[in-house]
């Protein structure tokens, strides 16, 4: 089934699209909607202002649409994405992207590093498969706070790590499962794979992505309650806007 979502990440870099590209580059995909479903998607999007129809069959995206968060992609994550949705068709997985935080911080950081969230009883033989394509990128299975020291810290890096279940994610026509900003947020705050990012550096964070995207605290939070650092995240949630009146004094 075709989302919002899948229209938004084709005609994100775009000026203005098309109804028969569009339906041509998901045809491409494998993905072969009816014209009827499409066009009634995107008369709902633009009664709901997230598309401005500007002629007939064409189409642009609105402020408001482009509050909608979504994440970075490139050839080289959906060619992880696409193989383990072949090899692992019923599991969940998400591959996301270091670029997605490093657009929201204020700190030059060098890391360049795709992540590859998936079920925990498949991560071994997510390894050996993405080693198999052969990318210009160590892979890490699960590393410590010391390996990103040493190993990944400035290097193209893939890292591998265990999918907490029920987190937010969208779901593609493809099938497959992507980052929202909601996981982005907590998962940065917390988990020392994200290092460079915290301390006060996530207030600018968290700043920048309300100031940026439509943001749905409430799943947020009941993520964080699920990963046991839900006061930590609200926390934050204060504390952000409060940036600079801090800064004033740093």
């Amino acid at each position: 089934m075709i989302r919002a979502t899948d229209i938004l990440t084709y005609s994100w870099n775009k000026s203005t699209f098309f109804t028969k590209e569009l339906m041509e580059c998901f045809r491409v995909d494998g993905i072969k909607p009816s014209t009827q479903s499409l066009c009634n998607l995107l008369s709902k999007m633009t009664l709901g202002g997230i598309l401005e129809k500007e002629s007939t069959g064409k189409f642009s995206i609105t402020e408001k649409g482009r509050r909608i968060f979504i994440p970075y992609t490139d050839e080289e994550s959906i060619l992880i994405e696409r193989m383990l949705k072949k090899q692992f068709p019923y599991l969940t997985s998400c591959v996301w992207s270091c670029a997605d935080i490093k657009s929201l911080s204020h700190y030059v950081v060098n890391m360049d590093v795709i992540w590859v969230d998936i079920e925990k009883d498949a991560m071994e033989l997510a390894f050996v498969n993405i080693e198999k394509l052969n990318l210009a990128r160590q892979v890490f299975l699960a590393p410590t706070d010391r390996d990103y020291e040493l190993y990944i810290y400035g290097k193209p890096s893939v890292v591998i790590r265990p999918l907490v279940s029920e987190a937010p994610l969208q779901k593609m026509a493809t099938g497959a499962s992507r980052l929202t900003m909601e996981k982005l947020l907590v998962d940065t705050a917390i988990d020392y794979d994200f290092l460079p990012f915290q301390g006060f550096e996530i207030l600018n964070v968290y700043n920048s992505a309300f100031e940026r995207y439509d943001i749905n605290e409430a799943k947020m939070l009941r993520y964080a309650r699920r990963r046991g650092h839900e006061e930590e995240i609200k926390a934050n949630l204060i504390e952000k806007d409060k940036i600079y009146d801090y800064d004033t004094y740093r």
